[in-house]
């Protein structure tokens, strides 16, 4: 009876340690610095120079301007001096950000709105340093102008680098912009320029490619909405490569469209650039959704390869707003999407903004990033959706709120890139409402070891190894 007491005993021991180290390697998977999650509070925050100048009303990316290794911000302030706009750029470092600019420029006249859109551009003449792109749509009545700034060992240049202007009054050239990626395949990024106005509201976009000596002057691509009121061209940018063939895709939105039903349509890079026609569409679900009011890149949420696409639809389902993701596969994006989400209720406008985050937990997966501005009186809010390998998860891992009413966190979203240089995607938001839309702006930070935060200092998950967080931590 002893001996089969002890039997018994050890096996129960032997079980528990199994159990306890099964546990404990899941946990150190899941919680050590390669797979930690979103910071759950910003790491970083700017606020703008004054009311009403509207900062952080569009935020993204600048890329490595110059080229230390760490990823840039860039910011817009539409409304700043009597609406004559500006722009921000802040260096990434060890640490995070830069606390002031290393980089500011001014539109040329009032009621220009330059800053309303802003990228990066991409590295458009080849020189290691990648370069910013700014729309000022309202220039010469509504004509509309963009600006490109090169990179360099120092920041960005004081003076653009390249200049281009609307075809004619009232077109809104530059309402957006973006980095196209390189769809030629000749080594040199390329950017492109929506004008959601032209031919009234029929809408334009506009591509134009990169070379040693820079930008070309003339477009290498245009393409035309389908009828008036359309708005083709409100929102642009690079689709990623969603067919795996080695040329960057672009992506288009004409959230007009039909009853306002809103499309979206992607165009394949290839060796001689741009297809003339769309090689996939998509359209809304129902009469006023804005579908395609939103839309870009979602990075490659499955890791099979191809890139994604994510689409917004703010105003559907009584401005709840729905976001859409469509999976890349060799033979271009599916049919149908892969990923539906929706806002928590009427109004929150949810989808207004979307976008890569990037890989944030460094599980390998991209994630997507989606605003809901109008949340709660405007308050905002801004969800974190994780890829894996069916998709993405339906319950994101980070949701964010703004400080307060009419704040509108979340009107802009994207990822900044590694602004740390810790192997993670980190985020940008803009909530240009904040104290009567002098604007702030945050950054998330990927990959540590926070979990929540608290009023005596954050509460740190899954310290296996040290440094540990504590009141005021250092980052593993």
């Amino acid at each position: 009876m002893k001996t089969r007491r002890l039997l018994i005993g050890l096996m129960a021991g032997v079980v528990l340690v199994l159990t306890l180290a099964s546990f404990l390697a899941l946990h150190r998977r899941l919680y050590s610095p390669a797979f930690a999650p979103l910071d759950a509070s910003p790491d970083w925050i700017a606020t703008g120079e004054g009311e009403a100048s509207n900062f952080g009303y569009s935020v993204g990316t600048a890329g490595d301007v110059n080229g230390d290794g760490y990823a840039d911000v860039v910011v817009g302030a539409d409304r700043y001096k009597q609406f004559t706009g500006r722009t921000y750029v802040y260096l990434g470092n060890a640490s995070g950000l830069s606390a002031t600019p290393i980089f500011t420029a001014t539109g040329e006249d009032v009621n220009n709105h330059f800053g309303y859109s802003v990228d990066t551009a991409g590295d458009v003449n080849g020189d290691g340093y990648d370069d910013i792109i700014v729309g000022a749509y309202h220039y010469k009545e509504f004509t509309g102008r963009v600006y490109v700034y090169a990179g360099n060992a120092n920041g960005l240049s004081a003076t653009p680098v390249f200049t281009v202007t609307g075809e004619r009054p009232n077109i809104y050239f530059g309402r957006s912009v973006g980095a196209a990626g390189d769809v030629n395949g000749d080594g040199y990024d390329d950017v492109i320029v929506g004008a959601q106005a032209y031919d009234n509201w029929t809408g334009r976009v506009y591509v134009y490619a990169g070379s040693p000596s820079g930008l070309g002057a003339t477009p290498i691509f245009t393409a035309g909405g389908e009828g008036p009121s359309n708005s083709f061209g409100r929102c642009v940018g690079a689709a990623g490569d969603v067919n795996g063939d080695g040329y960057s895709d672009v992506v288009v939105g004409a959230h007009g469209y039909g009853d306002f039903e809103g499309r979206i349509y992607v165009y394949a890079g290839s060796a001689d650039g741009l297809g003339a026609a769309p090689t996939f569409m998509a359209t809304g679900e129902q009469a006023n959704s804005h579908f395609g009011y939103s839309a870009g890149t979602a990075g490659d949420v499955n890791r099979d390869g191809y890139d994604d696409l994510i689409v917004g639809a703010d105003c559907q389902s009584n401005n709840t707003g729905w976001a859409y993701v469509y999976a890349g596969s060799i033979n271009g994006l599916s049919a149908a999407p892969i990923f539906t989400a929706t806002g928590e209720g009427e109004d929150s406008h949810f989808g207004y903004s979307v976008s890569t985050a990037g890989d944030t937990n460094g599980d390998g997966y991209d994630d997507v990033i989606v605003g809901a501005y109008h949340y709660n009186d405007s308050t905002g809010r801004v969800y974190v959706y994780p890829g894996n390998a069916d998709g993405l998860s339906v319950t994101p891992i980070l949701s964010a709120t703004g400080e307060g009413p009419a704040s509108s966190f979340g009107r802009s979203v994207g990822t900044a890139g590694d602004v740390n240089g810790k192997g993670h995607a980190d985020l940008v938001i803009g909530a240009c409402g904040y104290d009567d839309y002098t604007g702030r702006v945050y950054v998330y930070l990927g990959g540590w070891l926070v979990s929540a935060t608290s009023g005596t200092g954050r509460v740190c998950s899954g310290c296996w190894s040290s440094p540990c967080c504590s009141t005021s931590p250092t980052r593993p």
